[in-house]
């Protein structure tokens, strides 16, 4: 077979296979919705010292959530780099029972990676829900961050 030929063939089964992938990401939806996502050096409720991501998180599936692990990146609003000397790659887990349509207000305090406090909020980048574990035993995960937020 001519090289053209095969080369056309290989470019057509990759772009039949992208719009398949693609057309089954946007049919899956994520069983919770995010709002108000903001980093904050003001503490009102005594849930960190020097720094904090806060956010509403609802529970939009029909299964009570026992917990949930949470990635995200931290950086300098400024420079736009990491300000922690360590990682600025945040992974928590959050052992919290929410209900089905319940709403909550959540906080990951930031202090443990700190060794300054800021003098302006960092910028937060690639947040997401990576696991949720629901109190039937089964769970959700988007390994790949196929909803994560930016705040940057």
């Amino acid at each position: 077979m001519n090289k053209t030929f095969i080369k056309a063939k290989r470019a057509l089964f990759l772009s039949f296979f992208m719009m398949l992938i693609v057309s089954c990401e946007t049919a899956i939806q994520a069983p919770y919705v995010i709002s108000h996502l903001e980093c904050s050096i003001v503490d009102e409720d005594d849930l960190f010292t020097f720094a904090g991501v806060l956010f509403a998180f609802t529970n939009t599936s029909s299964k009570t959530i026992i917990s949930m692990e949470i990635h995200f990146n931290v950086f300098d609003s400024k420079t736009k780099k990491s300000p922690f000397i360590a990682n600025n790659h945040i992974v928590s887990i959050l052992n919290q029972n929410i209900e089905p349509t319940e709403a909550a207000s959540i906080c990951i305090s930031l202090d443990e990676y700190m060794h300054y406090a800021p003098e302006q909020a960092y910028s937060i980048d690639q947040f997401y829900i990576t696991k949720i574990a629901y109190e039937d035993g089964s769970s959700w995960s988007d390994d790949f961050g196929v909803f994560a937020l930016s705040k940057m």
